[in-house]
Order: structure tokens, then sequence, then C-alpha cells
């Protein structure tokens, strides 16, 4: 397994639609419905961008009003 950062976990086949501070504002079906191996935030953390550091929802850069 890959080596995770303290916030994270690994998961063999996590959701390719994991949320992320982007998620918080702007909703988006998922469009993909298999999964990959990775590592995944821990609850109560959102990747700060898709390749990102995990944050709490606090922490978030704000992505309001985009269309």
């Amino acid at each position: 397994p890959s080596r995770c950062g303290k916030r994270e976990y690994y998961a063999t086949c996590g959701s390719k639609c994991a949320p992320t501070c982007y998620t918080l504002y702007v909703t988006q079906p998922c469009i993909y419905h298999d999964c990959e191996a990775g590592c995944y935030c821990k609850r109560i953390y959102l990747r700060s961008s898709r390749y990102g550091r995990c944050v709490i929802p606090e922490k978030c850069p704000y992505y309001g009003g985009l269309q």
C-alpha cells in the first residue's frame, strides 16, 4: 500500500469522487462508477484540491460563485 499522510488512510477501492473543498460549493454528479486504490482523507477532512492535502472544511479555499 501507498504511504499516506496523518489525515489520510489507504483504500484498495476508494471513490473517484471523494469530497474536496471544491465540492463544498459546486455540486456535480459523480460520473465515475468504478474505484481506485490510493490515499483518501479521513472523516471530517476534505482535499484542498484534487491532489492537495487533507484539511478541515474551515481551511478550504473559497470556490463560491463558480458556475
